[in-house]
């Protein structure tokens, strides 16, 4: 309250909240002191999952109830919101952006015989039907590839098991935390990047295998459809067919880098550029 009574007397155009909740829980009753604009960049998958609470949250719904314009990561963390607060407000989608000094396609890389994947692995990501499709596909084809995991998180003992249990061909590897340097590296040797999540608000290491030029292999799920957008295999169901299909066309594509549409959409220029865009048009509107 006092920053806020402080910077009113200062000199600016608009406020932007980065993550609504909880900062804006008491808006409604601040709002009166500041007659500039407010707009709110959120980028929070709690929404969709009601933040993981079965009661209602009438504090954290009243926030959007006040038709505070909201910029957004995808469609569908704009719809989760809507949803979550029962209302309407105007929205922008801004994509995340990727690091180009770290991420970028290398057109004269030779593409190696494996499949990446790299996470935080935590819920909502599930490894488990990925790593069964990709043993099942690998002893089809002589275990000639490998699959690369790096990471860390909750799950991360209990791919260490499940690899040490059904991994006979010693094909899987587990790698560890990696530096964004080595993400970047590896996306743009393998031959395809693997993303087994069960919800999505964006996802930036998809952006980030995009952005090397690695086809993705992802569920039809939250806004991994507005990421991926035609540079990999979206697939409609969570079971192990799918992912072994998936994994068994992109065998085929191994020299192929994703289209050039997709290159480009996620650098700080291209973000920043529509990110001020938006700022502007909400302040001369208001």
């Amino acid at each position: 309250v006092y920053y806020l009574l402080k910077v009113r007397y200062l000199r600016f155009d608009l406020i932007n909240f980065h993550i609504a909740y909880p900062m804006l829980t008491y808006w409604h009753w601040l709002k009166v002191w500041f007659k500039k604009p407010v707009v709110i960049t959120e980028h929070w998958s709690a929404y969709h999952f009601n933040f993981g609470v079965q009661k209602k949250l009438t504090r954290i719904q009243r926030i959007f109830q006040q038709n505070i314009p909201i910029i957004s990561v995808s469609n569908v963390l704009v719809n989760d919101i809507k949803h979550f607060a029962n209302t309407d407000f105007p929205s922008f989608i801004i994509p995340n952006v990727v690091d180009e000094s770290l991420f970028f396609p290398n057109r004269n890389c030779v593409r190696e015989s494996f499949y990446f994947m790299v996470s935080q692995w935590n819920y909502p990501k599930n490894p488990f039907p990925a790593l069964s499709a990709f043993l099942r596909f690998n002893k089809e084809k002589d275990k000639v590839y490998s699959l690369k995991i790096a990471g860390y998180g909750n799950l991360w003992k209990d791919m260490e098991k499940w690899v040490e249990t059904n991994d006979d061909t010693n094909s899987i590897e587990l790698l560890g935390s990696f530096t964004g340097q080595q993400i970047a590296e590896h996306l743009r040797k393998c031959i395809a990047f693997l993303h087994p999540s069960n919800y999505e608000t964006f996802s930036v290491v998809c952006a980030e295998a995009i952005t090397c030029g690695a086809l993705v292999i992802a569920p039809n799920i939250g806004g991994l459809p507005e990421v991926i957008n035609g540079n990999g295999i979206l697939l409609d169901t969570w079971n192990e067919d799918d992912w072994y299909q998936a994994v068994k066309l992109v065998s085929n594509k191994n020299n192929e880098l994703v289209s050039g549409e997709g290159l480009g959409r996620f650098s700080i220029k291209r973000v920043g550029e529509e990110y001020f865009n938006v700022l502007s048009k909400i302040v001369s509107e208001v």
